[in-house]
Parts: C-alpha cells; sequence; structure tokens
C-alpha cells in the first residue's frame, strides 16, 4: 500500500515524494518508531531510460518513491510538476542515520562486497556510537540462499535495512522483506554502501545542484558504470526527452514514462 503521509507529485506517471529531505526523515522515522514495515525507492533520469514492467510494480509496491538527483528535480520543473527539493538518498541515508544514533536504533547493511561491507559497518559504528547495534552482510549470494539469509536479519531485529545492491534485485529483496513483515524500515539504496565503504567518494553539493551527478560516479567507475550510466543518460537527452516536450507542446499530452518507452520501442518492455 502506497503512504499517504506525504505530498506528492506527478512525474511522467510516476508518484514522488514532494517534501525536504528533513520533512521525509521526520516521517520515515515517526514511522520506524511504531515499527512499521516500510519501503522506500528511488528514481533518477539514467535509471527510469531502462525501466521494465518489473521495475514499473515496485513503483506501486513501494511505500516511497523519491527522486535521487538533481536531474529529475530539474526536468519536473520544465515539465510543470516541479518538485520542491531532490530526494538523493545517500543524503537520506545520511539523516536517517543520525536520528538513528539518537534513538540508540539497530542497523543492518546488507550488500556490496565483504570487504567494503565490513569497512561500511565498522566506519558507521564509529561514526555513529549511539546506535543500538549494527552489522552487515555481503550481497553476493544466490537467490536460493535469499529465504536463510533474511531469517539471520530478522534475527537481528533492525529498525533500519539498507540494501545497497543492483536494481532490480534489491527491489526483489525489499518486496520479499515486506512481505516476511520486519517491522524495519528497508531503503534501495544502491551504491551508498560503497561510499560508507570508503571505495567512492560522494558527489560534492555543487555536483548534486548541478545535476552532473551520475557524470561524477561515472569518472570514478567508468567500465562499470558505461552502460547503466552514460548510455542511459543519453538515452533520456535524446530520446525520452524530446518525445515528451514534443507531445506536450504540440499535441497537448502529457506522455507517462510507459507509453514514451513503448514509443521509443524499448525491448525490456515488451
Amino acid at each position: 500500500m502506497k503512504a499517504n503521509d506525504v505530498k506528492k507529485t506527478n512525474f511522467m506517471g510516476i508518484e514522488i515524494v514532494n517534501e525536504t529531505k528533513d520533512d521525509l526523515v521526520k516521517i520515515l522515522i515517526n514511522r520506524v518508531m511504531k515499527r512499521d514495515n516500510i519501503s522506500l525507492m528511488s528514481i533518477n533520469l539514467t535509471a527510469i531510460s531502462h525501466f521494465t514492467l518489473e521495475m514499473f510494480s515496485y513503483l506501486d509496491k513501494f511505500d516511497y518513491v523519491t527522486a535521487d538527483g538533481m536531474g529529475v528535480v530539474k526536468f519536473s520543473k520544465l515539465i510543470g510538476n516541479k518538485l520542491i527539493e531532490d530526494g538523493y538518498i545517500p543524503a537520506i541515508c545520511n539523516k536517517l542515520l543520525h536520528e538513528a544514533n539518537k534513538l540508540h536504533l539497530r542497523v543492518f547493511l546488507l550488500g556490496a562486497t565483504e570487504e567494503i561491507n565490513n569497512e561500511a559497518v565498522a566506519r558507521v559504528l564509529e561514526k555513529y556510537p549511539g546506535l543500538g547495534a549494527c552489522a552487515g552482510r555481503n550481497g553476493y549470494f544466490h537467490f536460493d540462499e535469499l529465504n536463510v539469509i533474511l531469517s539471520e536479519v530478522r534475527e537481528f531485529n533492525p529498525h533500519i535495512i539498507l540494501i545497497g545492491i543492483s536494481s532490480p534485485n534489491k527491489e526483489r529483496i525489499i518486496n520479499k522483506i515486506k512481505q516476511m513483515d520486519f517491522h524495519s524500515i528497508n531503503i534501495a539504496c544502491g551504491g551508498y554502501l560503497d561510499i560508507l565503504g570508503g571505495k567512492v567518494k560522494d558527489a560534492p553539493q555543487i555536483v548534486r545542484k548541478l545535476a552532473i551527478h551520475w557524470l561524477y560516479r561515472f569518472i570514478q567507475e567508468p567500465k562499470r558504470l558505461y552502460r547503466p550510466m552514460l548510455i542511459s543518460g543519453l538515452k533520456f537527452l535524446f530520446f525520452i526527452c524530446p518525445i515528451y516536450l514534443y507531445h506536450k507542446v504540440f499535441k497537448g499530452r502529457n506522455l507517462t514514462l510507459k507509453e514514451i518507452l513503448d514509443i521509443i520501442g524499448n525491448n525490456s518492455m515488451i
């Protein structure tokens, strides 16, 4: 069930949280303290360029969908449904950890390599000594092991679970967690665990404001991110954006992302 405790705006047929990060974190912490079962994912301009029907299904299943970066914010202004602020996942997670530290909550980090995960746990415990506990598990496992792994996570009784695994696996895992009713907030945090573990640097604020965070990340890991970031970014710039604006300006229609991907023949949508 979608959460109805936040303001939202329509972005190409997708309901996105339209709150400041501070206000959103307050709402999330309030629900965490009630031990609600909560799921949060994000979208950005590169990710939506290759969305599948499975990913669209998670947009309906997750409680909160945020705009992970200024690119979505800037484009939302262009199409007339302006977001007041980006929902940059690392910033949201940092604020959540800060509040969790004050409330002595328990945090679990699921994802990244064994080395990076261990380092991330160690750094979190050092920076946030007030946490009730912090533990982790690397993200390199077969899905046949998932039930056993999640049973172990459940025994840890976390308030916050950060899942730093590639899509759509992290969304699949969170969907499974929701079905098991962990009473936790479960966040699809992507590369945030790599930031916590010191593998990559977080983008400076000026980079995020200029909406070139994707380029900053690409420069750090060009081989791994060539297709998911650079190619997808060009696909949005030269196909999705022009098609949307053409139909809006000349035909008076606000196409949804699904409709646009169908027009350009996205194979994963067939």
